[in-house]
């Protein structure tokens, strides 16, 4: 009798266990859902959330000038031999301006540049025409979670 039941036990996990694995790793998609996602643990910015709809993110209540443009300009000058960032282009004020690129504007995500870093993970390098400003937005299909993963700080953000 024993023998029987570790037998259909044994049979149905044979069974069960190839279903579940498909079922996982068909739930992983690289294209983030659709939604609204809030900011976990971030004192600055407690109400922040992001938008994602059809293949564009848009980021509101949050300074994205504030946390990041100040390093992207930097990094612009020093890439480009400007001694400040007075001397930056029309287009280069217009590229660093992260809240109007990506809150007051809804970025279109480029699928064709993502890149897969994990079973359940997504980078998304969003960078404004191919320059050095921009976010990296990393998004986990498992725990359906977006961060910004820019050296500066990390948000993250949850569905």
């Amino acid at each position: 009798m024993k023998k029987k039941v570790l037998i259909t036990i044994g049979v149905i996990l044979i069974v069960l266990l190839p279903i579940i694995i498909c079922f996982l790793v068909s739930s992983s998609s690289e294209k983030i859902a659709n939604g609204k996602y809030y900011v976990v643990q971030c004192e600055e910015y407690p109400d922040a959330y992001a938008v994602v709809q059809d293949g564009t993110i848009r980021f509101h209540n949050i300074d994205l000038n504030k946390i990041y443009q100040k390093e992207q300009v930097d990094t612009y000058c020093k890439l480009n031999k400007l001694s400040s960032s007075s001397e930056l282009s029309e287009e280069a004020v217009i590229m660093s301006d992260l809240n109007y690129n990506f809150s007051d504007n809804a970025y279109q995500l480029d699928e064709d540049k993502v890149i897969k870093k994990g079973t359940f993970e997504y980078w998304y390098p969003c960078n404004v025409n191919d320059s050095v400003f921009g976010l990296q937005i990393i998004y986990n299909s498992w725990d359906k979670t977006i961060r910004i993963n820019n050296y500066q700080m990390t948000i993250t953000f949850e569905k």
